[in-house]
């Protein structure tokens, strides 16, 4: 069966979810970082956050005023070597239906191309494709200051 789930708590859990945001992303994600993140994640939303009680997966699903009508955004992490177990679908399961508790009649999310395991998870649990999202990582080293400055509005013609 694996192991529980519970309500995620900040202050107990930060620790992890960093290590699962950084062991996700492939970099190193601080603790401090994954605080900042999380606080704006929930400030001013409805929000929902699950951890695995062994700390190896974690969800969250939220939904802001600005969201459209019924969408919630959700994030899911399972450690690598807790994968195809069921956890994920557990979690997924507990995010949906806060979500449809809440009004919500879509969960949105992000799978990273690479992810193939993630992408099969998400079509296995009736994710469609709706758009590719291309990202490029800027070294401030080698930006150009004039390119970050805005036009003043009477330079403008």
């Amino acid at each position: 069966m694996g192991p529980g789930l519970r309500e995620f708590d900040l202050d107990r859990d930060v620790t992890a979810l960093s290590a699962l945001l950084s062991e996700s992303t492939g970099e190193e994600i601080s603790v401090a970082e994954t605080r900042e993140h999380y606080t704006k994640r929930v400030s001013g939303s409805t929000f929902q956050g699950v951890m695995a009680t062994d700390g190896t997966a974690y969800a969250d699903t939220f939904r802001r005023p600005s969201h459209a009508d019924g969408q919630f955004l959700g994030r899911l992490y399972v450690a690598g070597p807790a994968r195809g177990r069921g956890l994920g679908t557990r979690l997924l399961t507990e995010i949906s239906d806060y979500a449809r508790a809440h009004g919500g009649d879509r969960l949105r999310g992000e799978v990273r191309e690479r992810n193939v395991d993630g992408v099969r998870f998400a079509e296995r649990h009736g994710f469609k494709l709706l758009h590719h999202h291309l990202e490029s990582r800027l070294d401030p080293k080698t930006v150009s200051r004039e390119l970050l400055v805005r036009p003043q509005a009477d330079s403008l013609e």
